[in-house]
């Protein structure tokens, strides 16, 4: 693996947004429509799998809510 494969595998793809609300963690995805245009859904997420594909200091990026 390149060292540009490296950064690019540690940080997030612009389309995939995760947030923390109180202790859950969603993964936010634009699911398409029959009409043609999407709804904006959280698709709860395990943390252990986030760690697993990006890393354990990701977690501290992803905005949290109350």
């Amino acid at each position: 693996m390149t060292e540009a494969n490296k950064t690019k595998t540690a940080t997030m793809p612009e389309r995939e947004k995760f947030i923390r609300v109180g202790t859950t963690l969603y993964k936010i995805v634009n699911q398409p429509c029959i009409s043609g245009g999407y709804i904006k859904k959280r698709i709860p997420w395990n943390i252990e799998t986030l760690r697993q594909d990006y890393g354990k200091d990701y977690m501290a990026s992803v905005p949290k809510y109350d």
